[in-house]
């Protein structure tokens, strides 16, 4: 089934506002505390320019982060995974992000009115029964959670001020005018050919030879490259949030618990099938042609409305990339859809065809085909999935226990050869003499735990140190520091590298005479290389970002800056270890006649990169010029 418009919708609902931005709908519960003055300082988890976002706050979000990226990994995120993709530190970018799009649309005069805050409700899955808002189930939750309505109210409010307002600044990017979108086609089909050559080191070792003296001197220049790491043999204190967590055992009501409390975090959102018939406008089009699309899309919809087979009219008259397919878009979240179209479709009951709803691709006429009910997945789904962030969350609060214990006893026994003595039961490791490029096994991938062992000097005791393992309390017993090797220790591996040296000046040395051949002018490519022996390549017309054949692909944008007037560049080219030069045969300009679904294509293309340029900029100007305090826990 045909899903490039899905996928546009989708790309453009994922534009970096919507990135930025936890979606309301699915934060429902979580964000009901925002505001300034909530709690004290100490209790922050940020505070961005006076306004604090809690640590409760913070944690909902981390949670929430965590729980979609278990989803990607089937329920079981790798040790070390959100650590390493520094899932902490997005959330708090995150949330500060929002509180400045808040503060902002404050200061733009960004409004609010009381019926786009009565629809987002209405459209919250929390609130409907038999698929549709009730509110006594609204009355209900309210009150179990102990809330009033106006409350509630308050804080929507409070969270869509942040996407609303990320829409107004993209909305100085709402154009593509049609020197953009043949710019941006041009840039993106047409194609460079080039005549090449490679100079590869290895094809000039043999034309190399080493001499004594000269080996001396290159090696008085890079005889630290032959210097040994250092070494330091190591006692210290692991305290590892595994071995931990194996032996912390959950009782069921702590899991029910959890899950109770967490129930949104387990929510899966509604989707909805719809197909649509597309009638394409572009906002730089006239009047006259816009009011021609509105009137066509106005005739298909009397057709629609007259019970005739929908699918059928998508056929005959979308000038959407769907149309081979009837329309179809298949199921989709509200959130994987621009918000004209995604509120259309959600307001909709099943088989309803929708007035022409008007978007950046054109005016849409769209159906309902079918609904997939919000739902919660059960505590028997995400039992393990539960039970083991609850273990985590007791293995690192036990670790720190456990690890802080016993620094506080080592600097009571003096150090921390008395503290083991005494507490023979402490799980000391000591390691043998080791470089940091080459560390034991068990500690290759502490990063940090490394850094800050060579870091110390020697009979020196670290801090408590966290790492993303655990804690750990390091005590260096030695340093070994080696010396500098003659000559003599290292010969053979410093001739080897020697000749490698040489054989890359030369390789270096002949290319740059064969471009300077080609700068002259006397001789052609061609000409050149038979007159040098150079073996040559030419390719066939290469795109900006397709495969590049055996040209290599990092030099790739550089060819697409030769022309006829210009035809070899001003320096060598270098990757992989070789060095090219290259010369310009043509070029090949697409046609700069577009048919109507790839000109929505890079429209959508143009629009997406220019609201996310414009939004980064405005956010990080923000950020810059805030006041950004960040609690030392995160």
């Amino acid at each position: 089934m045909c899903r490039t418009m899905l996928q546009i919708f989708r790309n453009k609902a994922q534009s970096i506002f919507i990135q930025i931005i936890v979606v309301v709908i699915a934060l429902v519960f979580i964000f009901w505390g925002v505001g300034a003055n909530m709690m004290n300082k100490s209790e922050a988890a940020i505070v961005v320019n006076g306004e604090e976002i809690s640590l409760q706050q913070f944690q909902q979000a981390y949670d929430q982060a965590f729980q979609q990226l278990s989803d990607q990994f089937g329920g079981k995120v790798p040790k070390g995974m959100a650590d390493a993709l520094g899932l902490k530190d997005q959330v708090v970018n995150r949330l500060v992000q929002q509180e400045l799009l808040r503060q902002g649309g404050k200061q733009m005069g960004v409004q609010l009115s009381a019926v786009e805050i009565q629809h987002a409700i209405q459209a919250m899955p929390q609130f409907h029964k038999d698929g549709a808002f009730d509110v006594k189930s609204y009355n209900s939750i309210l009150a179990a959670n102990r809330l009033s309505p106006s409350k509630f109210e308050a804080n929507i409010r409070h969270d869509m001020l942040a996407e609303k307002t990320a829409r107004a600044i993209n909305e100085f990017s709402a154009h593509a005018s049609d020197f953009e979108i043949e710019e941006f086609y041009g840039q993106a089909n047409e194609g460079v050919s080039v005549d090449f050559a490679s100079f590869s080191p290895k094809d000039f070792s043999s034309q190399v030879s080493v001499e004594e003296p000269a080996l001396a001197q290159w090696f008085k220049e890079a005889k630290d490259n032959y210097k040994k790491s250092p070494e330091v043999k190591l006692t210290y204190l692991a305290y590892d949030y595994a071995t931990i967590q194996e032996k912390i055992s959950l009782d069921e009501a702590a899991i029910n618990n959890y899950y109770q409390s967490h129930l949104n975090t387990f929510r899966l959102a509604e989707k909805r099938h719809a197909r649509h018939i597309l009638f394409v406008v572009s906002p730089g089009d006239s009047d006259e042609k816009q009011q021609a699309q509105l009137k066509k899309a106005e005739n298909v919809l009397k057709k629609a409305q007259a019970d005739e087979d929908f699918a059928q009219l998508a056929r005959q008259f979308s000038e959407g990339p769907s149309k081979s397919e009837g329309g179809d878009l298949g199921f989709f979240a509200r959130a994987e859809m621009i918000p004209p179209f995604a509120d259309a479709v959600f307001t909709l009951k099943n088989g309803d065809i929708s007035g022409i709803v008007k978007t950046n691709f054109g005016y849409h006429i769209i159906k309902l085909e079918g609904i997939q009910e919000a739902k919660t997945k059960s505590l028997d789904k995400v039992r393990e999935q539960i039970a083991l962030s609850l273990q985590q969350d007791q293995a690192k609060a036990l670790a720190f226990q456990l690890a802080n214990n016993a620094y506080e006893g080592i600097i009571g026994a003096g150090n921390l050869q008395a503290y083991t003595k005494k507490h023979p039961e402490t799980p000391a490791i000591t390691t043998d003499y080791f470089s940091q490029q080459n560390p034991p096994a068990n500690l290759k991938d502490n990063k940090l735990f490394l850094e800050k062992a060579f870091a110390l000097g020697k009979k020196e005791l670290s801090s408590l140190l966290q790492t993303d393992s655990g804690y750990a309390v390091i005590y260096v017993d030695d340093i070994n520091t080696p010396a500098t090797p003659t000559l003599a220790k290292v010969r053979d591996r410093a001739t080897e590298d020697y000749r490698n040296y040489l054989a890359n000046e030369l390789a270096k040395k002949k290319a740059e005479e064969f471009l300077k051949g080609l700068h002259e002018g006397k001789e052609t490519f061609t000409t050149l290389a038979e007159q040098t022996g150079v073996q040559t390549e030419k390719t066939d017309f290469l795109l900006r970002q397709g495969d590049s054949g055996t040209f290599p692909q990092t030099l790739l944008e550089q060819i697409f800056l030769l022309s006829p007037q210009k035809t070899s560049p001003d320096t060598i080219g270098q990757a992989d270890g070789s060095y090219y030069v290259y010369s310009y045969i043509g070029r090949n300009t697409p046609s700069a006649s577009l048919t109507a679904p790839e000109k929505e294509r890079y429209i959508s293309g143009i629009l997406n990169n220019k609201q996310q340029m414009l939004l980064s900029a405005w956010l990080i100007f923000q950020q810059k010029n805030a006041q950004i305090e960040r609690n030392q826990s995160l």
